[in-house]
């Protein structure tokens, strides 16, 4: 019997993908070999564990684009007997987990088109406001999950308060039976450390939660020392669905509303 008939590889798989705003510069490509060690939500002391797939994105309409064009699953992720032969890119319906890291900010603001396209113009933030220029890109994206999937929208703040309790009732809605996420804080990587050893270029994927709740409580003199030194000494959860900042709704419903809120 052909081993791809074995494997049944037409059936659907539970991709998780990594999906980095350019930001944030390159990511590993094939994050599962470095931290096989840890089960995710939990990583090694430079990257959380978990990720299968990682994308590179310039704004939401290129997240959708390399998604129909299609995005290979890496052999990695196969038994080691089976590989990536003859394996089709994501499929829809297929990713289990999907993380969507860009910059973030107080009042519901997620910077999905990067930071310096908002700063020229606030209407490339994705926000309540702007909603509905982005939700054919959105759809598109939500289209390759599962609908028990949980999307994280991974960075700084925009899961805050009740604006960003909108926000992501909006996602929710659009994504009807996913589990939406953002964060109530600033969410940390340290700056050229959560790279593969030898392999500096590449960034490894992951996110720590951390207590700091305001771009001005950041910029007080000893915030980031202090944040670097929990992270050196692994005493920062990874950011997930799990960790102490994160607010998840799911069918315009708050699930799980966050330490220091109250959440409707």
């Amino acid at each position: 019997m052909d081993i791809f008939k074995k494997y049944r590889m037409d059936a659907v798989r539970n991709v998780n993908v990594w999906a980095s705003h350019t930001d944030f510069g390159k990511v590993l490509a094939e994050p599962i070999q470095f931290g096989r060690e840890a089960q995710y939500p939990d990583g090694n002391i430079k990257t959380q564990a978990g990720w299968h797939v990682t994308l590179v994105f310039s704004d939401l309409a290129d997240l959708a684009a390399q998604l129909d064009k299609g995005v290979e699953v890496p052999s990695s992720f196969y038994p080691p007997d089976v590989g990536k032969r003859g394996a089709p890119p994501i499929r829809r319906g297929e990713i289990s987990r999907f993380a969507i890291m860009s910059h973030g900010d107080q009042g519901g603001v997620a910077l999905v088109n990067g930071k310096a396209a908002a700063q020229a113009d606030p209407a490339k933030a994705l926000t309540t406001r702007t909603f509905d220029t982005y939700r054919p890109f959105l759809g598109r994206i939500g289209a390759f999950t599962k609908p028990t999937s949980t999307i994280l929208m991974m960075g700084c703040l925009a899961g805050q308060g009740e604006p960003g309790t909108q926000l992501l009732k909006l996602l929710s809605t659009l994504w009807p039976g996913r589990e939406v996420v953002g964060f109530r804080t600033i969410g940390y990587r340290f700056p050229g450390e959560m790279v593969k050893p030898g392999d500096s270029p590449n960034e490894l994927p992951g996110m720590k939660d951390t207590e700091v709740d305001s771009p001005l409580m950041w910029q007080k003199p000893g915030t980031e020392d202090r944040v670097r030194t929990l992270w050196a000494r692994g005493q920062l959860p990874w950011a997930s669905e799990q960790s102490p900042h994160a607010k998840i709704v799911q069918n315009n419903k708050v699930i799980k509303c966050p330490e220091g809120e109250l959440c409707k």
